[in-house]
């Protein structure tokens, strides 16, 4: 099941579509609590709803339904100094540096996560400062 954020979030048109928790629960036949604790220690990536629900964008997974290590790399390296939802933004947020593609279009792309990486750990470092 996939969810929206309310009508017209600017959060839904730039991160979304999104999976919820029990729609993500009932696709991988796990409990919603399971779901729950991969969100909580970043094994997905997940941001959370301001009534406490989480939200799982669809496109860090497979057509297969699988989580995409290239994904998951990235958001690791923003999570270490971003919260949730600007380490989302910025996934998927134009780059310069990616030819103005977003780090989700590059890797779709078929380009090296490794270029990525390079900005997520130069955004993270501008974070700190």
């Amino acid at each position: 099941m996939t969810h929206a954020l309310p009508d017209g979030h600017p959060y839904d048109r730039l991160v979304g579509p999104f999976h919820d928790t029990d729609g993500l629960a009932h696709s991988r036949s796990v409990a919603p609590e399971t779901i729950t604790t991969a969100a909580l220690d970043d094994r997905l990536v997940a941001c959370q709803l301001d009534g406490g629900g989480w939200v799982f964008p669809v496109w860090q997974f497979t057509d297969a339904g699988g989580a995409r290590p290239d994904v998951h790399a990235l958001w690791a390296v923003l999570r270490a100094g971003g919260d949730r939802w600007m380490c989302a933004l910025w996934l998927r947020s134009p780059q310069p540096e990616l030819g103005d593609r977003t780090a989700l279009d590059w890797l779709n792309d078929g380009r090296p996560v490794d270029a990525a990486l390079d900005l997520a750990r130069a955004a993270v470092l501008s974070w700190a400062s």
